[in-house]
């Protein structure tokens, strides 16, 4: 991964129509495909090309989604189970700081 600080370059040609051509290995880790939207930004005399990162998260939560589905775990019973965790975790944390036995 590149670290905040890391630049790297790579000169690519204008094709016709303004058409730009995106290495593969920088497409594959910023996982851009055919028909995925970049946000192209003019900021201090440059052009920056930017992942949209909403396509991102749709995308990784059809992903946790299609997991749930094959073991057959509905968007419901994952909320209720994350209820139940975060209520222990708040009278375990709450209880124990009052003096209260958290049991």
């Amino acid at each position: 991964m590149v670290s905040a600080i890391e630049k790297q370059e790579r000169i690519v040609l204008v094709r016709d129509k303004g058409r730009i051509t995106i290495p593969a290995s920088w497409r594959e880790r910023y996982g851009l495909e055919e028909g995925s939207e970049v946000m192209l930004v003019a900021e201090e005399g440059r052009l920056v090309l930017y992942p949209r990162r909403g396509q991102r998260l749709e995308q990784l939560l059809d992903e946790v989604k299609e997991a749930l589905q094959s073991r057959g775990i509905t968007l419901e019973d994952l909320l209720e189970g994350s209820r139940h965790d975060r209520e222990r975790a708040f009278r375990e944390m709450y209880e124990a700081s009052d003096g209260t036995d958290a049991a």
